[in-house]
C-alpha cells in the first residue's frame, strides 16, 4: 500500500505497541489515534515505564496496562480521601468526580453522567527510533 502512496489511518489496536517488535516495517509510517503510547514523553509515562520495567523487562504495556494502573490510582485516592473508611455509596461520590492530571497517558477523568473515563487522544505515527519500532506522539485530541 505504502508503494501505491496510500497512507493507513486506524485506531492503535492496528498497532499496538506490544505488538510492533514484531511488525517490522510493514507498520512504518501508520497514523494512529489512541490514548496511550508506551514511549510517550510525560513525567508520569516515564516513571510508570520505570515501574513496568523493573517488574516485567521483557513486556512492554498497552493501554489496558496503563488503565489497570489509573484504576488503583482512583481506588487508592477513594482510600486517601476517606482515611481508608468509607461506603460504597461514598466511594461513588468520589469517583463519579474523579481526575487525575497525571496519568501515565495525560489528564484523564470520569464523567460524572456516563462513569466512563475520558482520556485525550493521540495522533501517532509508527516509526524507527534507537532501532526501534514506536508509536511516536505528535498530535493531541483534548477531552
Amino acid at each position: 500500500m505504502r508503494e501505491a502512496g496510500i497512507k493507513i489511518v486506524a485506531t492503535q489496536d492496528l498497532v499496538p505497541d506490544e505488538e510492533l517488535p514484531n511488525m517490522g516495517d510493514t507498520a512504518v509510517g501508520v497514523i494512529s489515534a489512541g490514548n496511550y503510547s508506551s514511549t510517550a514523553v510525560r513525567p508520569a509515562n516515564q516513571a510508570f515505564m520505570a515501574a513496568w520495567n523493573r517488574e516485567y523487562p521483557k513486556a512492554i504495556p498497552d493501554y489496558l496496562s496503563v488503565g489497570g494502573w489509573d484504576g488503583m490510582a482512583a481506588a487508592f485516592d477513594v482510600i486517601k480521601q476517606t482515611k481508608g473508611k468509607f461506603t460504597a455509596d461514598e466511594a461513588m461520590k468520589i469517583l463519579t468526580n474523579w481526575k487525575k492530571d497525571d496519568s501515565p497517558r495525560g489528564p484523564i477523568m470520569i464523567d460524572p453522567a456516563t462513569r466512563d473515563i475520558i482520556p485525550d487522544i493521540y495522533i501517532r505515527r509508527a516509526e524507527m527510533k534507537d532501532g526501534k519500532l514506536v508509536n511516536t506522539e505528535f498530535d493531541t485530541s483534548r477531552r
